[in-house]
C-alpha cells in the first residue's frame, strides 16, 4: 500500500495538521496586529486564543467519532472550509465578537487534522510502517510551521502582507487538494468504517477510555512529547536573560530543537519496528530525555554549544508521538480507532495545559519558603522558576516507570489477544 497514492494522501493530511500548529503559533506573532484592528487588550487576544485552543480540544472526540463513520476525505475537507471562514472572518473584522466566532470556526475545524492523518496513515500504510510514518508527519509539521512562522516575522513586513488572509488563501488550496488526492481507503480494502446506528457513541468512547492500555500509552505520550513544548517555553522565558541571548538565537534554538523531532519520531519509529518492540525504545527515550534536561536546568552558564546540542537531544527523545499513538492504535478495536486516536489526543492536549500551568502554580507555592535555603546554590537571575522547571525531568522519570505498567504489543494489534 506504500505507493505515490499512499505518499501524496499523507503529505496533503500533514499539511492539515502544519496549518493546526501554525495557527496556534498565529495568535502570538500577530498579537500587536490583532488587539490594534479589534481595538482590544493583548490580554483579550489572549482569550481569543484560548477559545481557540478550547474548541479544538473539545471537538477531539466527536471529530473521532465522526472520522469512524462517515467519509474522512470528507470530513477533512469539512474542517479546511470552516477552519478558511474563520481565519478570513479573524484576518478582516474589526469586531471582537466575530473574532470569538472566528476562533471557535477555527478550533473545530482544526480538531479533524491530526485525528484524520493518523487514521489515514492507518489505512494506506503496511502495520510495520505505522509509527514511522506518524512519526515524520509529527516531525514534518512542525517544520512547515515553523518555516511559515519565519515568512510571517520576517519576509511579510517587507513586503507588507496581511499574512492572515494569506494563510486562509493557503487553507483554499488546502481544501483542493484535499478533494484532488484523499482518498479514504486502498482500492479492494475492506472498510472498517462504524454503520451509523449500530453503536452508540457512548459505547464507542467507553471501549476507549475504558481500555487501561489505551489511557497508558496517551499519558505517557502526554508526559513527554506535552511537556516537552510547555518546557521549551518556560525554558526561553526563563533563561534568555542569563545567556544574554538575542531573538535571532533563540529562534534558532527552537529550530533546532524541531530538527531534532523531525529525525527522532521517524527515527525512533523505525528503530521500534525493527526490534519489533515498543516499550524499550520508549525507555530508552525517557532516559535520554531526561538526562538532556537535568543538563539544560543546571544553574549555571553554559557553553552556547552545548545549549545547542542539548537543545537537538530534547528534540530527539521527546517527540514520543509515533510510540505513543502506535500503542493506542494496536491496543484499539480497528474500527474505533479514530475514536482511540482522539482521546489519546484529548489527553495530550490536557497535558499541554496542565505542564503550562504547574511551572507558575509551583514558583507560587514554594514563595512560601523563600526564607529557607532551598534556593541557596541557585543564581540569582533564574532562581524564581528554576526549581519549578524540574517538573519536566520528573515527568520522564515518572513516563519510565509507567512503561513497566505498558503490555508489550510487539508492533502488532493485541486486541484479540486477551479474548
Amino acid at each position: 500500500m506504500s505507493n505515490q497514492r499512499a505518499w501524496s494522501i499523507w503529505f496533503v493530511a500533514t499539511l492539515f495538521v502544519a496549518l493546526y500548529i501554525f495557527i496556534s503559533i498565529l495568535f502570538g506573532i500577530s498579537i500587536k496586529e490583532l488587539s490594534s484592528s479589534l481595538s482590544i487588550s493583548k490580554a483579550d487576544v489572549g482569550n481569543i486564543a484560548a477559545v481557540f485552543a478550547l474548541s479544538y480540544a473539545c471537538m477531539q472526540i466527536p471529530a473521532g467519532f465522526m472520522l469512524d463513520r462517515f467519509s474522512v476525505k470528507y470530513s477533512l475537507f469539512f474542517g479546511s472550509i470552516l477552519t478558511v471562514i474563520g481565519l478570513f472572518i479573524i484576518g478582516s473584522t474589526h469586531s471582537v465578537s466575530l473574532a470569538y466566532v472566528a476562533a471557535v470556526l477555527m478550533g473545530i475545524g482544526t480538531s479533524f487534522s491530526f485525528v484524520g492523518a493518523v487514521v489515514l496513515i492507518g489505512r494506506w500504510f503496511r502495520p510495520n510502517m505505522f509509527s514511522v510514518i506518524v512519526g515524520m508527519c509529527s516531525g514534518l509539521n512542525g517544520l512547515i510551521a515553523s518555516l511559515a512562522t519565519y515568512v510571517v516575522l520576517y519576509v511579510s513586513p517587507a513586503v507588507n502582507l496581511n499574512y492572515i488572509v494569506l494563510t486562509a488563501v493557503a487553507g483554499i488550496i488546502l481544501a483542493i487538494l484535499i478533494l484532488l488526492f484523499i482518498k479514504d481507503y486502498p482500492k479492494g480494502t475492506v472498510s472498517t468504517k462504524v454503520e451509523h446506528k449500530s453503536i452508540s457513541i457512548f459505547t464507542e468512547i467507553r471501549s476507549s477510555i475504558c481500555n487501561i492500555q489505551i489511557i497508558l500509552a496517551s499519558v505517557i505520550t502526554a508526559l513527554i512529547y506535552g511537556s516537552m513544548l510547555s518546557f521549551l517555553t518556560f525554558w526561553n522565558i526563563q533563561y534568555q536573560t542569563l545567556y544574554g541571548l538575542d531573538l535571532v538565537t533563540i529562534s534558532l534554538l527552537n529550530i533546532t530543537a524541531l530538527g531534532g523531532i523531525a529525525i527522532g519520531a521517524p527515527l525512533f519509529g523505525m528503530l521500534s519496528e525493527k526490534m519489533g518492540k515498543r516499550k524499550p525504545v520508549g525507555m530508552i527515550m525517557c532516559i535520554g530525555l531526561f538526562l538532556c534536561l537535568v543538563v539544560l536546568l543546571q544553574p549555571i552558564k553554559l557553553p552556547n554549544s552545548v545549549v545547542f546540542i542539548t537543545m537537538f537531544g530534547i528534540g530527539i527523545f521527546a517527540n514520543n508521538v509515533a510510540i505513543g499513538f502506535s500503542l493506542v492504535k494496536e491496543n484499539s478495536e480497528p474500527q474505533f480507532i479514530g475514536t482511540a486516536i482522539s482521546v489519546a489526543n484529548t489527553i495530550l492536549f490536557l497535558g499541554i495545559s496542565l505542564f503550562n500551568f504547574l511551572p507558575g502554580g509551583i514558583t507560587n507555592f514554594l514563595h512560601i519558603f523563600e526564607h529557607f535555603t532551598i534556593h541557596s546554590y541557585i543564581s540569582s537571575d533564574i532562581s524564581d522558576m528554576s526549581l519549578a522547571l524540574y517538573i519536566y525531568p520528573l515527568a520522564a522519570v515518572i513516563t519510565f516507570i509507567l512503561f513497566f505498567f505498558v503490555k508489550e504489543t510487539n508492533c502488532k494489534s493485541r486486541v484479540n489477544l486477551d479474548k
